[in-house]
């Protein structure tokens, strides 16, 4: 009979813990857990039989790790055991090299995936109406919870470069298809194909999604404007931003007024005068990057209101 090797058992349960802390703790602590882990490993590998314990009292390994939903869990599935006597872990010497290098690129897989999806969310929560951005990371989470339970089917692992619901709600967003990409999606042919081996990496990826309107919502209270997320909330000074109503071209202000301002409310518009009042421009206030981006625009004399190509109306809006 094949032995399996010392520890092999260990990384089925270092994949579990890995998915368990990223369902469990917020996008934030997952990423501050899994990277204190990650540090914990490369240290044992790069200093060997050298590496120090850590002591149990460490406020970094507690505040970072141990305080964090199944954070101890992780530590253990790394392979870090806890000396009583001694008050600290102690890296298991029997793991051997490839063993262990095998659990750090686990480790940073786990990561730089949970990274590259929180990156996507704030793009897409960024560069599109709330509705558009919650339709978007509604449907990759279906595709996700398919893989997810039914992580042995090929099937489940493919979804039709022709899907109308894929290209409606997913592609037709702005950063629509980097979402998916991050999420493990390739484009092979006419198909995007996710060909993640089973394990957490699918699991990291949902619980991500699962954070971004809670993302979202804290991006945009720390940027001055509303708390509740692409699903909509108060502004931070308790009143919504102004609709825009009647007004008169020439009254407007001109676009350099809005260096330095900043805007209450997640797509709050804004119209300005171009240099030279050639054109009257739409901008949008993004308070995830805290920065106004140009929606449209008018040439003046007309009253053709033509949109970026990046900014796609609501579905039946026309401009006046």
């Amino acid at each position: 009979a094949t032995q399996a090797a010392p520890g092999a058992g260990m990384a089925s349960a270092l994949e579990e813990v890995i998915a368990e802390c990223a369902e469990g703790n917020s996008a934030e602590g997952f990423a501050t857990a899994i990277t204190m882990a990650v540090t914990l490993i490369g240290n044992v590998l790069e200093k060997g039989d050298e590496c120090p314990p850590v002591s149990r009292a460490s406020k970094a390994l507690h505040s970072k790790l141990l305080s964090r939903t199944a954070g101890e869990r992780l530590l253990a599935a790394t392979g870090f055991k806890l000396d009583e006597a001694a008050d600290k872990y102690v890296f298991d010497a029997s793991l051997g090299e490839d063993e262990v290098a095998r659990r750090r690129a686990l480790l940073r897989a786990a990561m730089d995936r949970a990274a590259g999806v929180l990156e996507a969310v704030i793009r897409i929560g960024d560069g599109n109406a709330p509705d558009v951005a919650l339709r978007a990371v509604a449907i990759t989470k279906v595709y996700l919870e398919n893989i997810v339970a039914n992580p042995e089917d090929a099937a489940k692992r493919s979804i039709s470069a022709g899907n109308k619901a894929l290209a409606a709600r997913l592609l037709a967003a702005e950063g629509g298809e980097a979402l998916l990409t991050a999420c493990g999606f390739d484009l092979g042919g006419e198909a995007y194909v996710c060909s993640d081996p089973p394990g957490p990496l699918p699991r990291v990826a949902l619980a991500t999604l699962c954070r971004a309107d809670d993302v979202w919502g804290a991006l945009a209270a720390e940027a001055g404007g509303p708390g509740g997320g692409a699903s909509g909330g108060d502004s931070a000074h308790g009143t919504a931003a102004e609709p825009l109503s009647g007004f008169k071209v020439l009254e407007l202000p001109p676009l350099a007024s809005l260096e330095g301002r900043q805007g209450v409310a997640d797509m709050e518009p804004a119209l300005v005068l171009t240099d030279g009042r050639s054109a009257v421009e739409l901008h949008c206030w993004l308070p995830c990057s805290k920065r106004w981006r140009k929606a449209g625009s008018m040439p003046i004399p007309s009253t053709s209101f033509t949109w970026c190509s990046e900014a796609v109306p609501p579905s039946g809006a026309r401009a006046e």
